[in-house]
């Protein structure tokens, strides 16, 4: 009897994160037909939205992350030429945080390969340099902290994993920052992190 409820929930475990996947397919497909009938800022923040879900998409470990990493780029990049047309600053803080996530997800690839991937952490250090004055000019504590944790990873990697420290100085400052904002999931999850 016990192993037939140990096979149940090994089943249904499998099943949760295909269940994930198809309702962030539903989402996506909502939002690009949404995207046809936008325009100016609201078109912006979608094609934003887009590149965000499609990031956190996740997927099995033998998944490549370059090709998510390259769709991501696709949107956040229309959405970073629109932003700049209207001269839309948050969106164009925000594109140039998902460009700087973009880049650091094909770094993964990469590193998992043990290919160099320093041109990649070069790409996400000029999109986290041009989006971080950006943010702090607007006050944007959501994408402040969701750049210092960029950056925090950033700095562990280009390390090549032994920078610690650094990298928890980066994660206290997006603590602050997902605290002002009310992101008690996204602080509490850097807390873990921070120790």
């Amino acid at each position: 009897m016990k192993k037939y409820i140990l096979i149940l929930f090994l089943l249904f475990a499998r099943c949760i994160p295909a269940i994930s996947q198809a309702a962030d397919s539903l989402k996506i497909d909502s939002l690009k037909k949404q995207l046809l009938y936008l325009k100016d800022s609201n078109k912006v923040d979608c094609l934003n939205l887009l590149a965000v879900i499609i990031s956190s998409q996740g997927g099995p470990l033998w998944m490549s992350w370059s090709k998510q990493a390259d769709t991501m780029y696709y949107y956040a990049s229309i959405a970073y030429r629109e932003a700049n047309k209207i001269d839309y600053k948050r969106g164009m803080a925000v594109s140039l945080k998902n460009l700087a996530t973009s880049a650091n997800q094909r770094g993964i690839d990469l590193r998992k390969n043990k290919q160099d991937d320093a041109s990649n952490g070069e790409e996400e250090l000029r999109y986290l340099s041009q989006a971080l004055p950006l943010a702090e000019q607007l006050q944007d504590d959501k994408t402040l902290g969701d750049i210092y944790v960029l950056w925090g990873d950033l700095v562990y990697i280009k390390s090549k994993s032994t920078d610690a420290v650094g990298r928890a100085e980066y994660f206290k400052k997006s603590i602050d920052h997902f605290h002002k904002d009310g992101d008690e999931n996204q602080e509490g999850e850097m807390c873990t992190y921070v120790g």
